[in-house]
């Protein structure tokens, strides 16, 4: 979590901007209507497709054009497995913010928001969605083994690998949940997507970066 305090800052002011803009910027907030349509109209397939081109696709086609040819590429199987899975859980991750909108309604009051925020990040994401995600990556990782990922899971991998992910999410994405709590239903899971590719490349630029200086 110190290690991602900046990056963590970087991103709550990124999300915040960006419904600031779509409260008080009428042309972002024209374009951003136009998205939700299109999300509305789409469903479940706009979901799946635009979760897995910002989640997986792009970071990796982004990362591939920052990596110099002699710490070798990521492999296209990597972008493949990445989009899939990113695209799946487009699926989980729209399911909640329509769940979420059913249950306790729209209002964007602190109460509500900070609702919102506690059982998406304090009960979805620690139950499910980093622990799968984390042995997502784990498998990818383990050149889709699951002998490797085994291996991976050795004994109280959970307490050390995965509960400080919890914790860490928690923290560092709260300001960006809330800020997503802040935009109507529709337009949640497109700044989701926006927030999570960014999030993405402020990670890479962040692991370059010590790559170069180390």
């Amino acid at each position: 979590m110190r290690a991602n305090a900046v990056p963590g800052m970087v991103l709550a002011v990124f999300a915040i901007g960006l419904v600031a803009a779509y409260f008080n910027v009428p042309p972002l907030h024209a374009a951003l209507t136009r998205l939700g349509e299109w999300k509305v109209a789409g469903g479940y397939a706009f979901s799946i497709v635009s979760t897995g081109l910002f989640g997986g696709t792009l970071p990796w086609l982004i990362g591939r054009l920052r990596s110099a040819p002699a710490q070798g590429h990521a492999p296209l199987s990597h972008m493949l497995f990445l989009t899939a899975f990113w695209g799946y859980k487009g699926i989980e991750i729209d399911t909640t913010y329509r769940v979420q909108s059913m249950l306790w309604g729209d209002s964007t009051s602190p109460g509500m928001v900070a609702l919102k925020v506690f059982l998406d990040l304090g009960v979805w994401c620690a139950i499910w969605a980093v622990p799968t995600t984390v042995l997502g990556y784990a498998f990818k990782d383990s050149g889709f083994s699951f002998a490797g990922l085994r291996r991976w899971m050795s004994p109280g991998w959970f307490r050390q690998k995965i509960i400080p992910l919890i914790v860490s999410n928690f923290f560092i994405w709260a300001p960006a949940v809330a800020a997503i709590y802040c935009l109507p239903q529709p337009l949640q899971l497109p700044l989701q997507n926006l927030v999570l590719c960014f999030w993405s490349l402020i990670l890479m630029i962040q692991v370059v970066g010590a790559e170069e200086t180390s």
